[in-house]
């Protein structure tokens, strides 16, 4: 049965987070089969995977499925107060999580969007079951209110992360405290959020979350590997950030920054001119990809 959009609108105010089954079990193995192809290709890497829409027609399917893009436009709309919002899909990843894989350090994807509040948001579809022993998402309930966070550096986290993806860890962001009883603690409650295979959940763009490490031992397949398939999605109307500013305006404004002998300072602004290349890479795979032109509901 489907659920009213005033239920999915009140859960996702109050947590920033909403999950419904969405796929069947049959169809997940499809896309399983499919994620064990990509990973023979890659001589069976469990690095994340960049854009396999691109690559793969079936997931090029499963990014314009029609509840996915119905979810997507209506919290968006809510967020921005837009009506008949349309959509463009930013960017696509595969995530495989085997036993012994480290999580994902606590983040807001804001962080690395730069997109305005409530205009982008990211959806998260699990092909495994997920749950605490093998690394499922968890999130801060409320915490969507809060601005960008400033992070953390934790350098020897840092060489943990896969060759190519930075920033997986050794970023983690503050968790904003206030003293309650003359004890400084934090504002926000950790939650887990196991979920059954074929799950699509939506993520705040500014809600707290991450996931743990994969410490399962069972060798079967639901726990070998949690595969994730996560798609960003922004109003057409206005387009992401970091996909508007280029290299000569980046540069611009890194020139006007102040250098402070403080680490964590100077190493924002190297990943400020790294993220720069990013963003232009990023523009021409999603012109080439095609992707402004989504069906409509």
């Amino acid at each position: 049965m489907k659920i009213k959009e005033s239920q999915i609108l009140k859960t996702w105010e109050k947590s920033g987070l909403y999950s419904e089954q969405l796929l069947s079990s049959d169809e997940c193995d499809l896309y399983l089969e499919e994620s064990d192809r990509i990973r023979v290709e890659r001589n069976k890497s469990t690095i994340p995977y960049k854009h396999p829409h691109t690559d793969s027609q079936l997931f090029n399917k499963l990014m314009r499925h029609p509840r996915v893009l119905e979810l997507a436009s209506l919290i968006i709309g809510y967020d921005t107060n837009t009506i008949d919002c349309e959509l463009q899909a930013t960017q696509t990843w595969m995530y495989f999580k085997p036993p012994g894989e480290l999580g994902r350090d606590l983040h807001q994807n804001i962080f690395y969007s730069h997109a305005n509040k409530g205009e982008i948001i990211n959806m998260a579809i699990s092909l495994e079951d997920a749950d605490e022993t093998n690394g499922c998402l968890y999130y801060y309930p409320g915490s969507q209110k809060e601005w960008c966070l400033p992070i953390n550096l934790d350098d020897d986290r840092l060489l943990t992360n896969p060759e190519g993806w930075e920033h997986e860890r050794g970023k983690p962001c503050v968790i904003p405290q206030d003293y309650v009883n003359g004890e400084l603690v934090d504002i926000y409650n950790k939650v887990y959020c196991p979920v059954r295979k074929g799950t699509v959940t939506l993520i705040h763009s500014h809600v707290l979350h991450g996931s743990d490490d994969n410490v399962s031992e069972n060798n079967g397949r639901s726990s070998e590997e949690i595969d994730q398939v996560l798609t960003d999605y922004n109003t057409a109307q206005e387009k992401v950030r970091s996909l508007e500013l280029k290299v000569s305006e980046q540069a611009d404004e890194l020139a006007q920054l102040r250098v402070h002998s403080n680490r964590s300072q100077d190493y924002f602004i190297k990943e400020k001119a790294m993220d720069a290349v990013i963003k232009l890479a990023a523009m021409d795979t999603i012109a080439s990809s095609n992707l402004n032109e989504l069906p409509k509901d």
